[in-house]
């Protein structure tokens, strides 16, 4: 009809003037500074930009020929390959949940996606064609369960970018359809609807706004519209979770989920940097540039990292991210610290700064002990570099924090390279109401993550939660040459206490060997029952008056006193609930104790355990106090 546009035209003037805004994009980038209005304007042209450029690959591949460090890494790299040639296509999963499903396609994208811009060869392309026609034709990733969507976005980005020569035109329009109506369509929803990881400061905020920006940064040039609104939702969001951080660098989550949530953090802003030029002032969050630090003080001399919160094994607390971080700040130290403590990979070698590995800086330059105000954590240590050194690490804050136990007060003991106390591991997240954190809660049942299940105590009623749900224990730390002394005000995690006090001493004379101490001072205003509770994998041994005992493990041996009161006794009890106490259904177990004379029984968390313990009735005023050393004759 006359004066109407057809379709055609429209559609031709409509592309006419992508490409002038294109164009016109591209000519200004050099001149015209990025802002959050409008994040696109700098967009790097060319694929790949997730993550990484071709510079970024030409400069890895440089490294590999020159770099020893980076050598072993890639041939690390290419010894797997056959590994993940082999494995089975992914399969939805008939739960819907594909957690585990993106992070197998993440490892892959990443292991092969890096080998191809360095060493191309076909059969990679194929392994990842193979997985990614697959996984776009999932019904959904479970947008539910947004982490799950947001590992499967940066999964699928990923590969999208990385191998984005090698896919035809119809590949890349139906991966491009996937990204945006199972990935960052959901994500936008999610934002609009204010949905509670969008605004709350855990590690979900930083794995699904990573796995966001990957996904709009891989079709920005495509859909610039959503790419944008994506940026623009995430770069507000992520503050969030960053604000954690501050002021320290510490994490309330505990060391795996620091490891997960700064992974996909550093994802996102080394995304940003690389494609858009900026990540918009995010790396610049108080305390994010020291949370470097944080494995170095947090593992102690034995490898194991003080597994608090619902950290699922003491392993080392190790992370690739820390790379980038020290890259971005120039720190020397926890560069080389991970690099000697880390199996490499494709992180690695994308974040490693050659520069921040020489020349050598080793941890005898930091203080002996450290108060992470963020999390109420402290650790301190009778010296560094000595993997017989005493470490003593443990913990106030706030038991109403993302995945905390009701632990104020536990602690965990080194000595001699062995964990003596120790932190018990999560329990099972399937268990019911596991996720029901408010006063009454089904999470507060369960042993592991009840108070006494953790090496502190427990006062008076414990039929329910056996410390206060949302309590908070304010801690300071006065750290001198020869001792270190950390105090926990307890006083607001038991209902009847007036005031409860506990004080953890690491003494380090310089004329004899370091050991420990604790006391606790205790005021309730009615008398009550009180346990004192520490947790371990060794042999018990108590004298015949109950004052002393001395704890076996793999052929190493400590001695445990009790100074106060002097009507006091120890015992061994099983590491499993008192008779009055909560016994649900389906939790892991915990009973036993090791065989001390047996070093090649490691220790394994999930396999047995006893504590030791002290049990007094009817207190209503009373100091406990302990001293821990190791036998070294």
């Amino acid at each position: 009809m006359p004066g109407q546009i057809s379709a055609q035209k429209l559609q031709r003037l409509c592309m006419a003037f992508f490409i002038i805004f294109t164009f016109a994009s591209t000519a200004c980038a050099q001149t015209t500074p990025a802002s959050i209005d409008n994040p696109l304007v700098n967009l790097h042209p060319d694929h790949p930009r997730v993550l990484a450029t071709a510079q970024d690959f030409q400069r890895i591949a440089d490294l590999v020929q020159t770099h020893d460090l980076a050598r072993t890494w890639y041939e690390r790299m290419l010894s797997s390959v056959d590994d993940i040639l082999q494995a089975p296509a992914p399969q939805f999963q008939p739960d819907g949940r594909q957690l585990f499903t993106a992070r197998a396609l993440i490892g892959r994208a990443l292991t092969l996606g890096m080998l191809q811009h360095i060493q191309p060869d076909p059969r990679y392309f194929q392994r990842i064609e193979t997985d990614i026609e697959a996984v776009i034709q999932f019904p959904h990733w479970n947008p539910g369960v947004f982490l799950d969507t947001g590992e499967m976005t940066f999964a699928v980005a990923l590969a999208y970018d990385w191998f984005y020569d090698q896919w035809s035109d119809q590949q890349r329009t139906a991966i491009r359809d996937a990204l945006i109506n199972k990935g960052l369509e959901a994500g936008a929803l999610v934002y609009r609807q204010n949905v509670w990881w969008s605004y709350n400061g855990n590690n979900w905020n930083q794995v699904c706004n990573g796995g966001l920006i990957s996904g709009a940064i891989a079709i920005a040039d495509e859909d610039p519209r959503l790419a944008t609104d994506i940026i623009q939702r995430a770069v507000a969001s992520l503050p969030n979770a960053m604000a954690r951080y501050q002021p320290d660098g510490g994490y309330v989550e505990g060391p795996i989920y620091w490891s997960y949530g700064t992974r996909y953090n550093v994802i996102a802003l080394c995304t940003l940097q690389r494609a858009l030029g900026t990540d918009f002032g995010l790396s610049q969050a108080p305390g994010f540039d020291q949370t470097s630090f944080y494995p170095i003080y947090i593992n102690g001399p034995s490898g194991l990292a003080y597994n608090y919160a619902d950290t699922d094994s003491a392993t080392p607390a190790v992370q690739p991210a820390v790379y980038y971080i020290t890259s971005q700040f120039d720190q020397k130290l926890p560069a080389q610290y991970m690099a000697s403590r880390h199996r490499g990979g494709a992180f690695e070698l994308l974040w490693m700064d050659p520069a921040t590995l020489t020349p050598p800086v080793d941890e005898s330059s930091l203080p002996l002990d450290k108060l992470f105000e963020s999390c109420g954590v402290f650790t301190m240590r009778s010296a560094w570099k000595d993997d017989q050194a005493l470490f003593l690490a443990g913990k106030g804050g706030h038991n109403g924090d993302s995945h905390s136990h009701l632990d104020l007060g536990s602690f965990v003991l080194e000595a001699l390279g062995v964990r003596w106390f120790t932190d018990q591991n999560s329990d099972n997240y399937g268990l019911p109401g596991y996720w029901e954190v408010e006063h009454g809660g089904r999470r507060w049942l369960y042993y592991r993550l009840r108070a006494e299940g953790h090496n502190t105590l427990v006062i008076g009623d414990h039929s329910k939660e056996d410390q206060i749900a949302d309590a908070l224990a304010h801690v300071t730390l006065d750290a001198q040459p020869d001792q270190a002394v950390a105090r926990i005000d307890l006083s607001d995690a038991y209902e009847h206490a007036e005031s409860v006090q506990r004080q953890l001493t690491l003494h380090r004379p310089s004329d004899a060997g370091a050991y420990v101490e604790v006391t606790d001072q205790i005021a309730t205003a009615s008398p009550q029952p009180v346990w004192w509770f520490a947790h371990t994998h060794a042999a018990i041994e108590i004298s015949d008056d109950g004052r002393s005992a001395v704890l076996k493990q793999q052929g190493k041996r400590l001695r445990a006193e009790l100074i106060e009161p002097a009507d006091a006794r120890f015992s061994i009890m099983p590491a499993s609930p008192l008779p009055d106490s909560p016994h649900p259904e389906g939790m892991k177990p915990n009973v036993g104790a090791v065989n001390p004379d047996d070093p090649a029984e490691a220790i394994d968390d999930t396999r047995t355990m006893s504590k030791l313990t002290i049990a007094l009735e009817n207190v209503q005023k009373t100091t406990i106090a302990l001293r821990f050393t190791p036998v070294t004759d």
